[in-house]
């Protein structure tokens, strides 16, 4: 339920941002070129990765194949990391620039979202961890638990994948 009203609070926040982009599009327009299109394509791609190496390690667990399983899930939470130090250093190099929260509404919507959402990717790499101790762990294993997790890590993605497509590639 918790991935549904997440989803749900998402989902209303990019039509409030869609309304005001069509209200201050050349704002947005502007503002947007303050943006890296190499570092969101390379965020999408970590993210992507990410995914696939989850959902390795689900399809190891529903084998039995728990070793592998915990390898998949460190491979899945080294991309989430990578994610993480990413994007704070392109946040570093846009402030560097001039381009801070204050900017302009675009400003505002950029690093609000992209703030909760690295905040997302944070919990789920605490999920991540959590799973990968239980994976570790013969008397913990539970494949419901980890495909819990996985839902939620893959729910992240599926919102970058709307972040990457609203902020950085509609023009």
């Amino acid at each position: 339920m918790f991935i549904v009203g997440d989803l749900f609070i998402f989902g209303s926040y990019f039509v409030v941002y869609a309304l005001w982009r069509n209200w201050q599009n050349d704002i947005f327009l502007g503002a947007q070129q303050n943006l890296s299109l190499g570092f969101g394509v390379f965020n999408t791609m970590v993210l992507l990765v990410s995914s696939w190496f989850l959902a390795a390690a689900i399809k190891a667990m529903r084998a039995g194949d728990w070793i592998v399983s915990a390898r998949w899930t460190l491979a899945t939470m080294a991309c989430g990391l990578v994610f993480v130090a990413s994007k704070v250093f392109e946040w570093s190099v846009e402030v560097g620039h001039g381009f801070v929260f204050s900017s302009n509404m675009f400003s505002q919507f950029y690093f609000w979202t992209t703030g909760v959402h690295l905040l997302h990717v944070l919990f789920g790499l605490l999920a991540l961890f959590r799973l990968w101790l239980e994976v570790k762990d013969p008397d913990c294993r539970n494949v419901a638990t980890a495909e819990s997790a996985a839902a939620f890590w893959h729910m992240v993605d599926l919102l970058w994948l709307v972040i990457f497509a609203l902020m950085y590639l509609m023009r």
